[in-house]
């Protein structure tokens, strides 16, 4: 994420080495804030960009996706409520499900996810955490035994 043109838009550079990098990438270009990404590399090679945006009027969670870390596809919402979702997650998980979990303010201040297996279709929202207090910054990870960890 950066301030680079009067605006909070997704930025993206890539090195081989880890010490020389490419010249930053824009990503996202939308005179709303674009913010907090999360990038993955699926398991086809396909890099994948999550992240927050206020573009549809209030926060939701949207991504992008390349082949090639230089071309990104057209962004593509994927929360619709009118509460706000922020701060998103995703992971391909060994059998190839995708899975995002995110903040959402929809009945409080609770985490919830999503799942897709065609990368197209994704599961209703579902809550997972339903404490009285704020739960914020969601990470998700998948362990050596296989089990998710959101």
């Amino acid at each position: 994420m950066s301030w680079r043109k009067f605006n909070y838009d997704i930025w993206c550079s890539n090195s081989k080495d880890g010490t020389n990098w490419s010249e930053p990438i824009q990503v996202t270009s939308n005179s709303s804030t674009d913010w907090v990404p999360h990038l993955i590399q699926d398991s086809s090679g396909i890099y994948w960009i999550v992240f927050s945006s206020e573009r549809s009027g209030n926060k939701d969670i949207w991504y992008v996706t390349s082949a090639d870390g230089k071309n990104w596809s057209v962004p593509i919402q994927l929360t619709t409520d009118i509460s706000e979702d922020d701060c998103p997650s995703l992971l391909q998980d060994s059998e190839g499900t995708y899975w995002i979990v995110w903040h959402s303010n929809k009945q409080g201040n609770d985490i919830y996810y999503s799942n897709s297996t065609d990368k197209i279709t994704w599961s209703t929202p579902t809550l997972l955490t339903d404490q009285k207090s704020t739960d914020m910054y969601p990470l998700i990870i998948q362990d050596s035994y296989a089990n998710i960890n959101r």
